[in-house]
Parts: C-alpha cells; structure tokens; sequence
C-alpha cells in the first residue's frame, strides 16, 4: 500500500515537473514569437517609412521644380508687361490725356 501511495505521490510529483516543464517552454515560445514578431513589424515600419521619405523628397523635388517654372514664367510675364509699358507709356499717357480734354472741350 506504500508503494502505491509513493508512486501515486511521484507520478504527481512528475506530472507537476512535466506541466511546469510545458509552462515553461510555452512561455518562452511566446516570448521567441512576440520577439520574432516585434522584428517583423519593425522591420515593415522602417521599410514603410523609409518609402514615404523616399516620396516625400520626391514630391518636394517635384514642387521644387514646378515652382522654379511657375517663378519664371511670371518673371517672363512681369519683363514682358514691363517692357510694354516702356514703349507704349508716352502712347498711353498721351491717349489719357487726350481723353480728358476731349472730354472738356
């Protein structure tokens, strides 16, 4: 009957280690797992982000740029309109006048 209540008692005792020893071993199993997934989407986001900076400089190039040509066309625009008031100035200064003493007169 000792023998009995012994291996009863040592067949717990080993089950206790045995379900410990799983426990255990699924704790670290989820920990590896969590980890390994940490890594993996770390590694997503800096490949993501670095993507979206690679657009963003991009985007801004490509407003540089536009910008560049929106700044020179309205200078071509503004020389132009400049040098026309340069040469037709006494035309229309003298029209103006003109119509304000015909207007009078």
């Amino acid at each position: 009957m000792e023998d009995i209540i012994k291996q009863v008692i040592e067949s717990e005792y080993r089950a206790r280690q045995i379900v410990e020893e799983a426990e255990e071993k699924r704790k670290h199993f989820t920990d590896t797992v969590e980890d390994e997934i940490r890594k993996i989407k770390d590694g997503i986001f800096a490949s993501v982000n670095k993507e979206i900076e690679e657009i963003r400089k991009n985007n801004q190039h490509q407003a540089d740029i536009k910008v560049k040509e929106i700044m020179s066309k309205a200078e071509d625009s503004v020389k132009r309109m400049q040098q026309k008031y340069e040469s037709n100035r006494q035309v229309w200064a003298k029209a103006l006048l003109d119509s304000i003493l015909g207007e009078r007169g």
